[in-house]
């Protein structure tokens, strides 16, 4: 997979049967970058958005469970995964 091209749900399971990736993962903050699409309050207008200077990274067990956190500029984490039941983040 060539460094700029973008990464499927698909590809992102293929990837984690490779049991080489099992360990911890730093994201490149100069080359990440963390788009969101979501429905408004009233579900009539689609919202996106694009955090551009993204630093964060995971961790691949040899279970293939990833956990991880994503953390935009001003510090404040935007996204924790796996989620938690019931919680959206």
């Amino acid at each position: 997979m060539e460094p700029s091209e973008r990464v499927t749900p698909a590809a992102v399971q293929e990837l984690l049967t490779d049991p080489d990736l099992a360990r911890e993962w730093i994201l490149d903050p100069s080359r990440s970058v963390f788009s969101l699409q979501a429905r408004s309050m009233l579900g009539m207008a689609r919202v996106n958005g694009v955090f551009r200077h993204v630093t964060g990274g995971a961790t691949v067990s040899p279970t293939c469970e990833v956990t991880g956190r994503l953390t935009p500029r001003w510090g404040r984490p935007i996204l924790r995964f796996p989620a938690a039941p019931g919680r959206h983040r």
